[in-house]
């Protein structure tokens, strides 16, 4: 949302947009938001202030302030989070797992190989420790 010849100086990210993360970023007097994850899938037909999207959607409104989602865009595009994954897990020959049609450098996901073979259990700590997070799931094809 949000008015397209508004003038952006001051730009607030966020991984996701919550009505706290719009409190702060009008406290901040941003001129934009940028968030990772959108606040809406699938559309609305109205705008219901009793529900937090509702209240989210009003005080953007109100204080004039855009909000763009650049989830998948972000996840797909060529040096996106996709790729810096990749990078993280220090993959080689990466390739992209879903390639889109109209651009061969961008797709959904990635799949590459480590220099060296190690055991399961290191390469998750590895990923673990990489992108501190204390829970790490992998899923195999059988």
């Amino acid at each position: 949302c949000g008015d397209e010849n508004k003038d952006v100086k001051k730009v607030f990210v966020t991984l996701d947009t919550n009505i706290n993360t719009v409190k702060e970023a009008i406290s901040k007097n941003a001129d934009m938001i940028v968030s990772h994850h959108p606040i809406l899938l699938g559309g609305i037909k109205r705008i219901d202030y009793s529900t937090s999207v509702g209240q989210m959607l009003k005080l953007l409104i109100e204080n004039n302030i855009p909000l763009f989602a650049a989830h998948t865009n972000m996840d797909t595009a060529k040096g996106g989070i996709n790729d810096k994954i990749a990078e993280i897990f220090e993959l080689t020959d990466v390739k992209i797992l879903d390639q889109h049609t109209d651009d061969s450098s961008a797709g959904l996901g990635r799949y590459g190989r480590l220099e060296k073979t190690i055991k399961f259990g290191d390469f998750a700590e590895h990923c673990k420790k990489d992108t501190r997070h204390t829970f790490f799931a992998c899923f195999r094809q059988f």
